[in-house]
């Protein structure tokens, strides 16, 4: 009974200490993982009182109204700048340009007057009408070739001379036969200038565009 009794402690005391089969073995518990923070990253805003966060609220209110009002003005201020360069040069330039082409259409008209002039009165005052046209069609491009801006304009522009100088090239055999009285002849040499025309027109025309 004593030997008994020895055992049944000796099981109890394995139970309470948790001693597995082998002795002298101690039965290992789980871990628990460590508990979680009980804090966020919020929790700083939200310890906050009404009247802050209330004054946080407002200015960040107040900082996002002044980039966007920063972001309006310098756009604005890039409008400004373009309209500026419109209105001191592009509108100047184009202004010029069609003062050019009305002179040029002018000289036209001035060459077929003298081609259908009925004697050599007609003819001289179409002639003067031409010449101050001609005067006219320079000083209107010296005006215009001193707003030109470098590259494209200045491409096409070189184009218009080009062609200027072609087209007056090929009045002189009209008017030589319209002198002379040679309908025929002044005929030929007004067909024979129209590619030159219609190219001097074309160049005017692309700086307009």
């Amino acid at each position: 009974r004593k030997r008994h009794g020895r055992a049944l402690q000796r099981v109890r005391r394995q139970d309470d200490t948790g001693e597995g089969a082998v002795r002298g073995v101690r039965a290992r518990r789980p871990r628990l993982p460590p508990p979680l923070p009980t804090t966020t990253t919020m929790s700083w805003y939200a310890d906050l009182r009404l009247s802050r966060k209330l004054s946080l609220a407002f200015g960040l209110l107040l900082t996002l109204s002044a980039a966007v009002s920063a972001a309006s003005l310098w756009r604005f201020a890039g409008v400004r700048r373009e309209v500026r360069e419109m209105a001191t040069m592009w509108l100047p330039s184009i202004n010029q340009v069609g003062d050019y082409r009305r002179v040029l259409l002018a000289m036209r008209v001035d060459v077929r007057d003298h081609m259908l002039a009925l004697d050599d009165a007609g003819r001289a005052k179409a002639e003067r009408t031409l010449a101050a046209h001609t005067d006219t069609l320079r000083a209107t491009w010296a005006r215009y070739d001193s707003l030109v801006t470098p590259g494209e304009e200045r491409r096409l522009a070189d184009a218009v001379r080009a062609a200027e100088r072609g087209y007056l090239a090929s009045l002189e055999p009209i008017l030589a036969a319209s002198r002379a009285n040679d309908v025929m002849g002044a005929q030929r040499a007004l067909e024979a200038g129209r590619i030159e025309a219609g190219r001097f027109i074309d160049a005017v025309g692309a700086v307009l565009r």
